[in-house]
């Protein structure tokens, strides 16, 4: 007789071997976005925090000075001119070199929060700002100084996206989060508009360095106290990647579009430079903009709960495969296998499921390990029920067909099986 009655009956996935819950916290290993990353709070059943008023004053701080940085130093540069020697044509990069790394990088900055934790990136970020910050306000010579700019711009790049992305997870949907984002709107507004004042002010009364130093003890504060105020990170350990090709053509692709427009006035819009810029952000857009497009449409249906859509995406992008990076088409099998597992029976069957799960797990670096030996245990139970019901029925043919099917599995003790 099989041995095999001590697991519990099952009539379908999402009631064994795992429960809904938990299969919501298995799918949390496939980073289907933001909403859902473990890394932020360590237990994914943890509830969004609720950040004090201190803890908004600290990010719309953050916001402020990042802003800020791209007006001020415009009151400053006629100054910058003067004491470094600067050629008239090469001082206006000291703020192109932070506008172009700032926007090239902003959505590879706001991608790397999602993966690595946004408040851990939100310090990395003001300490790199601050550092680039101290650097430029110390800087000698004009290629030091623009050399200290360029680096602001991904301080700034990484700052922006978590500051925002810390408000939208830390307030609950409805007025407060609303409130909070329109102070942060109001606040990005009044830095932008405050740094030709304070920029004007600083140069007259200190120096054009003061413009680049003020960021450094505001900077550093912020970074200090962030831990306290906002929470600290998770230490949950998931397995975290980014595209690593599809990052650099959109970055690419950005900072091409921002140089273009930068020196358009400049060079004219009609110079071959401008336009090998532009051609050039066109490219890499065009290879980058196809499978991410459709890969984040289906992420943001996952999060939503609309599986049925987000398969038919999926099974889309696995469909034109050959336009995807490896590491697209393993995200895209995961999050497939995911899909499946979340849809359940009996609208898809536990070897439908499996399948996808099975073709998901053979790629390198795959996360669906979890959910194709959760599949397994779940056909495991599912036969040895049709082999115990087969024998009581005198179903010798389908006891003999139910137990061929589970001896196949991966595990089965064939002691147990008589």
């Amino acid at each position: 007789m099989l041995q095999a009655t001590t697991r519990p009956p099952s009539s379908a996935l999402s009631s064994h071997p795992v429960t809904r819950t938990q299969a919501q916290n298995l799918a949390q290993a496939h980073n289907t976005g933001p909403a859902q990353r473990p890394s932020e709070a360590g237990n994914a059943s943890q509830p969004a925090p609720r950040y004090r008023g201190a803890g908004l004053i600290l990010i719309l701080t953050a916001a402020f000075m990042v802003v800020l940085d791209f007006s001020i130093v415009n009151v400053a540069l006629p100054s910058i001119q003067r004491e470094l020697h600067f050629p008239a044509a090469a001082v206006e990069w000291v703020v192109t070199g932070y506008a172009i790394a700032f926007g090239g990088l902003l959505i590879l900055g706001g991608r790397a929060a999602d993966l690595f934790g946004r408040r851990r990136l939100f310090v990395a970020g003001l300490l790199l700002f601050s550092a680039a910050s101290l650097a430029g306000g110390l800087a000698q010579d004009p290629v030091l100084l623009v050399a200290a700019r360029v680096v602001q711009g991904p301080g700034a790049a990484i700052v922006a996206p978590a500051a925002l992305s810390l408000i939208t997870t830390g307030f609950p949907e409805g007025p407060q989060r609303t409130r909070a984002l329109g102070l942060y709107g109001a606040t990005s507004s009044i830095g932008f508009v405050t740094g030709q004042v304070l920029g004007g002010v600083l140069v007259q009364y200190a120096s054009w360095r003061a413009v680049f130093l003020v960021n450094v003890p505001v900077g550093v504060a912020a970074a200090i106290a962030a831990p306290f105020l906002l929470g600290r990170a998770g230490t949950g350990r998931v397995r975290r990647r980014l595209d690593v090709t599809g990052a650099l053509l959109i970055t690419g692709a950005v900072a091409a579009v921002v140089f273009a427009v930068s020196r358009g006035n400049t060079l004219g819009w009609a110079s071959p430079v401008v336009g090998g810029a532009l051609l050039v952000a066109i490219a890499a857009a065009a290879l980058s903009g196809c499978a991410p497009a459709g890969l984040t449409a289906a992420r943001s249906k996952l999060q939503a709960g609309n599986y049925p859509a987000a398969r038919q995406d999926l099974l889309a992008l696995r469909g034109r495969q050959e336009t995807l990076s490896p590491e697209q088409r393993r995200e895209v099998k995961d999050d497939l296998c995911m899909t499946d597992f979340m849809i359940g029976r009996p609208t898809l069957s536990l070897n439908e499921q499996r399948q996808a799960c099975a073709d998901a797990a053979a790629e390198p670096g795959s996360k669906s390990a979890d959910f194709l030996t959760r599949i397994d245990q779940a056909i495991a139970v599912s036969d040895a029920e049709a082999v115990e019901n087969a024998i009581r029925t005198g179903d010798l043919a389908g006891a003999e067909s139910a137990a061929t099917s589970l001896a196949s599995m991966p595990g089965a003790d064939p002691a147990k099986l008589a």
